[in-house]
C-alpha cells in the first residue's frame, strides 16, 4: 500500500469489496453462457439451438470474460504487495529447501553431528 495514491488508500476496502462484489455476476454470465456454448450441450439437454439467439449469448460470453480479466488484474493490482509477500514467504522459501539450501545463516556457527 505504499505505492498507491491517498486516495486509493482512503477507500481500499470500499474499492475491493466493490470489484469483487461486480466480478460475481459477470463470473455468472461467463460461466452460464459458456456452458450454453460448449459444443454439443444443447444438444445433450434436447434443446434446439434456435430457441436462443446465439449472437447475443456469444456477446454476452466475449465481453463477461474481457470483464473478468479485467477485474481479476484490478483485484491483483490492489493486493500486489500482500501477494509478492506471499510468493516470497511461501513459493521461493520451499522451493530453497527444494535445492537443499540451509535455513540459517552462513554466519551463524551450526553444531557439528557425529
Amino acid at each position: 500500500m505504499k505505492l498507491m495514491p491517498k486516495s486509493i488508500k482512503k477507500h481500499f476496502y470500499v474499492i475491493t469489496y466493490t470489484i469483487n462484489l461486480i466480478m460475481i455476476p459477470v463470473f455468472l454470465v461467463c460461466g452460464i453462457t459458456g456452458i450454453l456454448l460448449f459444443p454439443g450441450f444443447l444438444d445433450w439437454c434436447g434443446i434446439s439451438m434456435r430457441r436462443f439467439p446465439m449472437d447475443t449469448v456469444v456477446f454476452l460470453h466475449d465481453w463477461s470474460g474481457l470483464a473478468l480479466v479485467a477485474g481479476v488484474v484490478l483485484h491483483l493490482l490492489l493486493h500486489l504487495e500482500p501477494t509478492w509477500q506471499f510468493v516470497k514467504v511461501k513459493v521461493l522459501r520451499r522451493s530453497n529447501k527444494a535445492h537443499g539450501k540451509p535455513k540459517h545463516h552462513e554466519d551463524t556457527p551450526v553444531a557439528e553431528t557425529t
